[in-house]
């Protein structure tokens, strides 16, 4: 699940500026020279996770199934499996239990 407002980038620029800026070729027509180098890495989501709101997944990233992603976090660092995830940068602040589960009696009320 993605709630609004989830950003996943998977693009990246070299830290060396003579390689983020474009430089013609020397007597050539080509529009683009050296320069400009983008990277890009995968970003990989397991089952069942959930991204809360105005989260920013980076690339070369994994977030393991069943995992929650809490709002406004900027995921940097892979996330393990079945663990509740927040922050900037986002860590991990424990595992999921049965004790997160809601009880079937808490919505006979309703």
């Amino acid at each position: 699940m993605l709630a609004p407002g989830v950003l996943l980038t998977t693009v990246s620029h070299p830290l060396f500026s003579d390689q983020r800026i474009i430089k013609p070729f020397k007597n050539s027509f080509e529009p683009y020279g050296r320069g400009n180098i983008e990277i890009n890495k995968p970003i990989n989501i397991g089952d069942n996770v959930w991204i809360a709101a105005y989260s920013v997944i980076c690339g070369g990233v994994t977030i393991g199934k069943n995992s929650v992603i809490g709002a406004g976090s900027i995921v940097t660092r892979d996330i393990p499996p079945n663990v509740l995830a927040m922050g900037t940068p986002c860590k991990v602040v424990r595992e999921i239990t049965e004790e997160d589960r809601i009880l079937d009696d808490y919505f006979n009320g309703i």
